[in-house]
């Protein structure tokens, strides 16, 4: 032996000596450690972990179902949320997601009804728009409800309400009486009966209130009996159904009517030239702001505007008496609808 394969050696000998050294129960609790952080694993699972193939569809709805199934086992069984205390939030959107999901699905293949319905019906927009459009005028019309003759005056919600319901009606061909009923019927539901009654006490003459030879009327309409309200909101629609109207004749070619605006007067006269076979109406308009007229009936119309107060006129031809034509008034603040008046032509 050389002297470096001697070094070699010595240097062997040296190393088995300090690994000889290290107690046993060290190396068995580093064995313990290297065993405990080796996952275990069945051997027949690692055999079929590739035999198995998984749906991706099924997958999501998978997991969801498993979700769904133990929210539902945490609901029914409280005493095991306290081991699952940091999991309910997550299991709880997702549960909420399915259900929503679940019910979106069923509303599509089977709407709901309503009550009244019995079947699925598709509402138009274009109603409900025409619905919002005939509305409770705005305060830029109701000024002229001040000046309506009546023995008591009525609160202004009240009389808001009969002027959409004037607004709706004043076109509508019906006796005079039965405009009133309709624009007040809505105030006294399943009164109508009663309400044709008053209407013809209203028509016919002064109303008496009270049972004495003087006529009476309530201090207010709040303390007034159910009758003597029916009455009153009849009085009010008919005047303002009569300052809507403009009659016109072969005997009085001319009316003129004024209503009060929260821009000031409007004025209105209308002139009727009857003729055999070309009879003429014509409407002068004075507007208190700029505005637009839109004149129309018979199957004909006539348009006219202006950027400032001032007049401006339109004229139909071939107008038939006993005909009714709407002049639709329309100011510059658009937010408002066009307020509606009609002229009534007769021979």
């Amino acid at each position: 032996m050389n002297r470096d394969d001697e070094s070699r050696f010595l240097a062997w000998l040296n190393r088995e000596s300090v690994e000889s050294e290290i107690p046993s129960t060290e190396i068995g609790r580093e064995h313990h450690r290297c065993e405990a952080r080796s996952p275990d694993f069945d051997p027949e699972e690692i055999a079929n972990l590739g035999k198995e193939e998984l749906d991706p569809l099924n997958s999501e709805q998978s997991s969801l179902d498993a979700q769904f199934n133990e929210q539902e086992e945490l609901l029914t069984h409280p005493d095991s949320q306290s081991n699952h205390l940091g999991e309910i939030p997550t299991v709880q959107h997702r549960f909420e997601a399915l259900i929503k999901r679940r019910l979106q699905t069923e509303i599509q293949k089977a709407p709901p009804l309503f009550p009244w319905e019995t079947e699925v019906r598709d509402y138009s927009t274009d109603t409900f728009d025409e619905l919002v459009t005939v509305g409770v005028p705005s305060r830029l019309w109701t000024t002229q409800l001040k000046n309506l003759q009546l023995p008591v005056a009525l609160p202004e919600t009240l009389l808001k309400s009969l002027l959409a319901r004037c607004q709706e009606v004043v076109n509508a061909s019906v006796r005079e009486g039965e405009k009133w009923v309709r624009a007040v019927e809505e105030l006294f539901p399943d009164r109508s009966s009663e309400l044709y009654e008053l209407a013809g006490m209203v028509a016919m003459g002064p109303v008496r209130f009270g049972g004495g030879e003087q006529e009476s009327h309530p201090l207010a309409y709040e303390v007034a009996t159910p009758k003597q309200q029916m009455v009153l909101s009849l009085m009010a629609a008919r005047e303002i159904l009569k300052t809507l109207k403009l009659r016109v004749s072969a005997s009085e070619p001319r009316s003129t009517r004024e209503w009060l605006t929260e821009a000031g007067v409007l004025t209105l006269e209308a002139e009727y030239q009857p003729d055999r076979w070309l009879g003429k109406l014509r409407v002068q308009v004075h507007l208190p702001e700029g505005g637009s007229l839109q004149f129309k009936g018979a199957g004909a119309l006539a348009t006219a505007q202006r950027t400032d107060a001032g007049s401006l006129s339109v004229e139909l031809f071939d107008v038939q008496p006993q005909q009714t034509y709407t002049l639709e008034v329309t100011l510059d603040d658009r937010e408002h609808s066009p307020f509606t008046f009609v002229i009534c032509p007769s021979a």
